[in-house]
């Protein structure tokens, strides 16, 4: 089993800094349903005229 090093420690506890964060959680909802938006309207896209992009799909 590992052990949880400082560093993990750090960054449990910004975390929970940023969960606690509503703008910061607002931002990232924000980031988010845009990214998903952009992925529909490029599916959508990809439907309509066949044709796929393999490069854009390892972006995610």
């Amino acid at each position: 089993m590992r052990r949880v090093s400082e560093t993990d420690n750090d960054r449990i506890r910004e975390l929970k800094r940023q969960i606690d964060d509503q703008q910061y959680l607002q931002h990232a909802i924000d980031r988010l349903a845009q990214r998903l938006t952009g992925k529909l309207i490029e599916q959508r896209g990809e439907q309509q005229d066949g044709s796929r992009r393999p490069e854009q799909d390892q972006q995610w």
